[in-house]
């Protein structure tokens, strides 16, 4: 299957899941009045990016324009492009670990400063300024979803599924959260 085509199916089925209806027939992909546009597209977007291109434009914010073809080759999706070959390229890991070592250390500091020895994280907890500082984001919130204590009539969606990925991505960060937690860990 050819790039302009590929890019184009890709199009009708995301047009189809954003506004309900079908923006050509994949038929008549070929011959209809938005093709160029998808051959233009395909000159600039290599082969492997063709469909997970498309459904990151479908995610992006363009106001209150509907999302016909021609926006593909527009000047601002062509910068999308950019950003989106360098966000391929980078693990989304490497921006997390920081977070993560750095909200633990901030937890142990804490708790040595306070000389806490047993019960760290329900003790962390306990202080209102750390939760504040949790809630504002100066501490990595996905940490505490191991907490029995924090997780403590909240609601947060797909936790489950949240914690197999942390625990999955940072083994040796899993491992120390559970010394740190105690029996609070979840």
């Amino acid at each position: 299957m050819d790039t302009a085509f590929e890019i184009g199916l890709e199009f009708i089925k995301q047009f189809r899941m954003k506004y309900g209806r079908y923006l050509c027939s994949v038929k008549n992909l070929r011959t209809s009045k938005w093709w160029t546009q998808f051959e233009n597209t395909a000159s600039y977007i290599s082969d492997e990016d063709a469909s997970s291109f498309v459904k990151f434009i479908f995610k992006q914010d363009y106001g209150d324009t509907k999302m016909y073809p021609f926006i593909l080759v527009s000047k601002k999706t062509r910068e999308l492009y950019k950003d989106f070959k360098m966000v391929k390229t980078k693990p989304a890991e490497s921006s997390v670990k920081p977070n993560v070592i750095l909200t633990l250390r901030n937890i142990l500091v804490w708790c040595k400063e306070n000389n806490i020895q047993e019960n760290k994280i329900q003790n962390f907890l306990s202080n209102r300024a750390n939760i504040m500082k949790i809630e504002n984001g100066t501490l990595y919130e996905p940490l505490f979803y191991f907490s029995q204590t924090f997780m403590n009539d909240r609601y947060i969606d797909n936790v489950g599924l949240r914690r197999g990925m942390f625990s999955k991505n940072f083994p040796e960060e899993y491992e120390a959260l559970k010394k740190i937690f105690g029996r609070d860990f979840f």
